[in-house]
């Protein structure tokens, strides 16, 4: 949890624009009501939510789709 503790969100969406395209970035911002300026205390929250659905959402959807 660290981790995302240290990363602004401006900067977590220019990461996400960077490393999918700005469309996910825009997709992410919308799905997780992250937007660049916002309080840091509310973007840690929102953070930590995206990536538990990255880590543990996207491989249990790998899972299924091999079985």
């Amino acid at each position: 949890m660290s981790g995302i503790t240290a990363v602004s969100p401006d900067a977590f969406l220019k990461g996400i624009a960077k490393q999918l395209g700005e469309k996910s970035a825009d997709l992410v911002e919308q799905a997780y009501g992250i937007s660049p300026g916002m309080d840091k205390n509310v973007f840690i929250t929102a953070g930590a939510r995206w990536v538990g659905d990255v880590v543990f959402d996207g491989e249990t959807f790998r899972i299924v789709q091999c079985a």
